[in-house]
């Protein structure tokens, strides 16, 4: 294996445990504040309801447990469902453009220096989105990884 492709592996891991973590603090965030809607509801799933008392709620408190629901603040729903949608909308492309990069082969040094640029930019993005950092925190990541993934394309196209 390529050190270009380790590159691409280790950021693909990078990214998929983000987005992991980011589920699981949003899951966390509506355990907390008994929010069981989803954006653009008015009422939460009927199924949901069945989480609130009985065994819906014997079957949640682990979960509860695991996901330290009895301590620390709540976080921000609509951050963590946009570092969700941003993700969705972006990291796809870097990543089948990284994959298709590392089939062509060539001297990828340069590029590989950008796969991680890319891994640290997005971290960066859903940090800085997630606690509101102030500007340009968020604008420059965003911008980074755009760069990368742009040279990723660009790789392919000459």
């Amino acid at each position: 294996m390529s050190e270009f492709e380790s590159a691409v592996w280790k950021v693909t891991g990078v990214l998929a445990v983000k987005q992991m973590v980011t589920h699981l603090l949003t899951v966390r965030n509506r355990l907390m504040t008994a929010n069981l809607t989803f954006v653009g509801q008015k009422k939460g799933l009927a199924e949901d309801d069945a989480m609130k008392s009985g065994f819906g709620a014997a079957f949640m408190a682990p979960l509860k447990l695991l996901l330290f629901t009895w301590a620390g603040p709540t976080l921000d729903y609509d951050r963590l469902q946009g570092i969700v949608r941003n993700s969705i909308e972006n990291e796809p492309y870097f990543l089948v453009a990284a994959a298709a990069v590392a089939r062509q082969g060539g001297d990828l040094e340069t590029l590989t220096k950008f796969v991680y640029l890319y891994g640290g930019a997005r971290v960066m993005h859903a940090l800085a989105y997630l606690f509101a950092l102030p500007f340009p925190s968020r604008a420059i990541s965003f911008v980074s990884g755009t760069i990368a993934t742009l040279c990723m394309g660009v790789k392919l196209v000459l």
